[in-house]
């Protein structure tokens, strides 16, 4: 390899550093939701006194039993919300949610194809009460009621193709400036291979990080959205502060997500939780819709 060569290469992973900071200009975010110091101060105690929890042994016919019990007691919660929220047709809403059980101990649940929920076992053995349970299973509907799922497509593709196109202009740019010319006389593949190898990670890290500045606003609006189908059906959200709790004892050690984090801060979580439910019988603020509270 030339001295040329590992100049440029060594060029290239200083541009990448820069890209990702222009795609923070570059790619729209929703604004970051306040959240009072009283609340960030009760859910910085809160996670802090949480004790981690161990899957319960209930027979995997029992956990199916106890969810389709708790599901059937959302699923016109679920459809009220959904309808009033103006981010989904009404055909969409009408037909419900499809909830799956996965045999897996990991503490996960997540959202997929068109209004279909799948919720690890391992989870729902964690969940101490039914609105523990209730709020997972509507945290994941909420995503389907704000639309995330498209979103997150559509931002990907924004995201990389302002990352591909990004990286390889900045690219030709460096080799022109360092005087990187090719003709038929000698090899030049090196310089066509670090060119694409450029616009793919452009469009890589620009995919990975326009999802990763939505996320974050998603999962805080999904935990609204559950909120409110939890008021919607007389269900207790005091009584889901212990789950999102210990939720943070699992997730990030700082108080607040930092740059390029997919996910809030425990947090940041619990604290914007708190605020919400402090007036949580009014409809979701959207930008789409705006609605008075109640």
């Amino acid at each position: 390899m030339t001295r040329l060569q590992i100049i440029f290469i060594e060029t290239r992973k200083l541009v990448l550093l820069v890209l990702m900071f222009g795609l923070t200009a570059c790619v729209s975010t929703p604004p970051p939701t306040p959240l009072s110091s009283s609340s960030v101060s009760k859910a910085d105690r809160l996670i802090s006194s949480s004790s981690l929890r161990n899957p319960d042994t209930t027979p995997i016919n029992q956990v199916d039993q106890r969810t389709l019990r708790v599901k059937n007691k959302l699923i016109n919660s679920m459809q009220i919300v959904c309808m009033r929220d103006g981010g989904r047709s009404d055909r969409k809403c009408a037909k419900g949610f499809e909830f799956s059980i996965n045999e897996d101990d990991a503490f996960n649940a997540y959202a997929h194809g068109a209004n279909n929920i799948t919720i690890n076992s391992g989870l729902i053995r964690r969940t101490v009460t039914d609105e523990e349970l209730a709020f997972v299973l509507a945290h994941e509907a909420g995503h389907h009621i704000a639309n995330h799922l498209n979103e997150d497509k559509l931002n990907s593709a924004v995201g990389g193709t302002i990352g591909g196109i990004l990286m390889g202009a900045l690219t030709v740019g460096i080799m022109s400036a360092m005087g990187v010319e090719c003709d038929y006389t000698e090899d030049c593949s090196w310089v066509e291979d670090i060119a694409e190898a450029s616009v793919d990670s452009g469009i890589e890290m620009g995919n990975a990080f326009a999802v990763a500045r939505y996320s974050r606003e998603q999962e805080l609006e999904a935990d609204r959205i559950a909120a409110d189908i939890l008021n919607q059906g007389n269900m207790d959200t005091a009584k889901v502060t212990p789950l999102i709790a210990y939720m943070g004892k699992l997730g990030t050690t700082g108080r607040f997500s930092e740059f390029g984090d997919s996910h809030p801060s425990g947090v940041e979580r619990l604290a914007a939780f708190l605020d919400y439910n402090g007036n949580s019988q009014g409809y979701i603020q959207r930008e789409d819709q705006s609605v008075a509270q109640k």
